[in-house]
């Protein structure tokens, strides 16, 4: 298989190739044996090593593991990595998402796709941490619309996401009422609640940051509409999970994109 094609892994075997690195958790592959007695998590590691050895990826040599080179420098980026970066999008109804593993001179890209429940990944390295970052925000970056409202309004996390996951299920109406029993204006109201409803673009960035034994986790989503470009901050206060939404200039959002990294580096961010 060519490299620069990338190489396409299951869950299962992701799962299987990152216990045999030592680290704490690897961001975007959740365990696929939750729930599962120990003798059939054996049965199903073996699987997963088979699949691979078939796929030409492993080598089973006097009781040792020979990884293919470039599949092993890919996993070592994964596992060893202090930032990694979650990409989420969606527009025109097409949806992706992508893990960014960084290391000091690379990038490894972790592209997800899943069918009928089950999680696959395609590997691909990019450039170097500079180059890729410029790549991401160009991909996000939105055309310059004017600002709507100059002030912040804020909301609690799960109100804002509620409305966004299930938007389908509330009318123009419902989610305009929602946002204004949480004390947003009744003009800025009637503007986010068409934002939401019938937005072109929407889009996730977090940074997950680990130092020691802390993972610092830092958010922004995108929501971009033919009238205005919203970006919502999450923030905690008072153990409350909020989100600040704000209506951007160009620059604005930039700005923003720029602080999803540092702000992840500092103390004062949480856990999502």
């Amino acid at each position: 298989m060519s490299i620069k094609k990338g190489i396409a892994l299951t869950n299962e075997e992701f799962f299987f190739l990152a216990s045999l690195f030592k680290c704490n958790a690897l961001i975007g592959v959740p365990d696929p044996f939750i729930g599962y007695w120990l003798e059939e998590i054996e049965t199903e590691m073996k699987r997963a090593a088979k699949s691979l050895v078939h796929k030409g990826y492993i080598v089973y040599k006097n009781n040792d593991i020979d990884i293919m080179p470039e599949l092993l420098e890919y996993v070592k980026i994964c596992t060893k990595t202090n930032m990694t970066l979650w990409i989420q999008s969606e527009q025109e109804g097409q949806e992706e998402e992508s893990y960014f593993y960084l290391n000091a001179r690379k990038v490894i890209e972790s592209r997800v796709s899943e069918n009928d429940d089950q999680l696959s990944y395609l590997l691909q390295e990019r450039g170097n941490p500079a180059q890729t970052w410029r790549e991401i925000v160009q991909a996000m970056l939105p055309e310059e619309k004017p600002i709507v409202y100059e002030g912040i309004i804020t909301l609690p996390l799960d109100t804002f996401t509620d409305l966004l996951e299930e938007r389908h299920y509330y009318n123009l109406q419902q989610i305009e009422k929602t946002l204004k029993a949480k004390g947003v204006p009744a003009k800025v109201a009637k503007v986010l609640a068409h934002s939401i409803k019938e937005y072109k673009y929407r889009g996730r960035i977090s940074s997950f940051y680990h130092m020691e034994n802390e993972f610092r986790i830092n958010s922004l989503y995108v929501l971009c509409t033919e009238q205005t470009n919203w970006v919502a901050r999450r923030v905690e206060r008072q153990f409350e999970e909020l989100v600040e939404i704000r209506s951007v200039s160009l620059s604005q959002f930039l700005q923003e994109m720029d602080d999803v990294i540092t702000r992840a580096k500092k103390p004062a961010a949480r856990m999502m």
